[in-house]
């Protein structure tokens, strides 16, 4: 224990004191003092021997354990972390005999002290303080024996668990979770149903639609056979690029249980390069889709420059013409005007004698 100059000032003022004053503590006091620094100390000790026995015995434990599962650690990370549990352990064995230390010298100096100012307390209030100290003792004993039983009873529930770890999840988690799973397949399927019955009566419209012609802006039967050849092969890319990915995942996932000391982020080197080739190949059809894609629209553009009749609905060249004719000719009225005459431009006033042009400017150009 640190003392700050004021205290070691006073501790050694008193060294040197024999006889002891009205203030200073009876021997009973002191004696009682002394067992209860004496018990606390050998409860303290115990304690520590506890969680000393409990660690070595779940170190022998997790030293008795042969299998891991797919997140369990490399021989380096094990490695690492005995060196920093043991550099930690060797640091709090310091502090902790540093502290003894301190507390012993502190001790010494307290024994060794023979007069006692005005602050030593009564009888009663010693009386007070124990039954306090040993009411907060009995209570942190009754908390830590129902943390224990808690403990010993989740123990034994995952001890129960047969193919799952320590961080698997309850029975009713497990099943929340798949009512949950299902209630979304339920309705993914209900949607999907809904879409494909959209989808059909759309398609039946669209075939009812086709059999009273189509206008101008309709495809030509080779468009239309091209259309239905891209909607083809894109079809025919879905699945094959389903069943690569079904594949994929797979592979990845058999790759991943054969794995022993990697954890789940780690990715084989099949792995790395089933990637690389899917992103290789993915390039690839986008490029060739761009192409015919491109390929597409400059075959559709030929074909609709290269349209030269209309539907039933255009009109002929002689229609045309005659229309342009009849357009071009004016149109006299069939009756005379009625009503008030047309708006137009304001009328002038007569020049007056002696008003200059440029005036005269001005106001013709402020009338309009």
């Amino acid at each position: 224990m640190v003392l700050s100059p004021w205290c070691s000032k006073k501790l050694e003022k008193k060294k040197g004191q024999v006889g002891r004053d009205s203030k200073a503590l009876s021997a009973e006091t002191e004696a009682g003092r002394k067992e209860i620094a004496d018990r606390s100390a050998a409860d303290h000790k115990a304690h520590d021997e506890k969680v000393a026995a409990a660690a070595k015995e779940q170190k022998a434990k997790n030293d008795a354990q042969v299998g891991r599962d797919s997140k369990a650690l490399s021989a380096e990370t094990e490695a690492a972390r005995q060196e920093i549990a043991d550099r930690s352990a060797a640091d709090h064995k310091a502090h902790e005999e540093k502290t003894a230390a301190a507390a012993r010298e502190q001790k010494a100096k307290n024994d060794a002290q023979v007069g006692r100012d005005s602050k030593a307390l009564s009888a009663e209030t010693e009386a007070a303080r124990q039954d306090i100290a040993d009411r907060s003792a009995a209570e942190h004993k009754a908390h830590e024996e129902k943390t224990a039983a808690a403990a010993k009873e989740q123990k034994a529930k995952n001890d129960a668990q047969v193919g799952r770890d320590s961080k698997a999840l309850s029975s009713d988690t497990q099943k929340l979770r798949r009512e949950t799973a299902e209630r979304r397949a339920k309705e993914k399927a209900a949607q999907a149903a809904k879409l494909a019955e959209q989808n059909k009566e759309m398609k039946r419209r669209l075939a009812e639609a086709g059999k009273h012609g189509k206008d101008s802006k309709s495809l030509t039967g080779e468009e239309e056979a091209q259309r239905k050849k891209l909607e083809e092969q894109r079809v025919a890319q879905m699945k094959k690029s389903r069943v690569e990915m079904s594949a994929h995942a797979k592979q990845l996932k058999e790759n991943n249980e054969k794995q022993v000391g990697r954890d789940v982020k780690s990715l084989s080197e099949e792995t790395e390069k089933a990637r690389e080739a899917k992103a290789e190949h993915s390039a690839e059809d986008h490029e060739k889709s761009e192409k015919e894609m491109a390929e597409r629209a400059k075959q559709l553009k030929a074909n609709n420059d290269a349209q030269v009749g209309r539907d039933s609905k255009s009109l002929s060249a002689e229609t045309e013409a005659l229309r342009k004719e009849k357009a071009m000719e004016p149109t006299s009225p069939s009756k005379p005007r009625e009503g008030p005459p047309r708006p137009g431009p304001t009328p002038m006033e007569a020049t007056k004698p002696g008003q200059s042009p440029t005036k005269l400017r001005e106001e013709v150009a402020a009338a309009r």
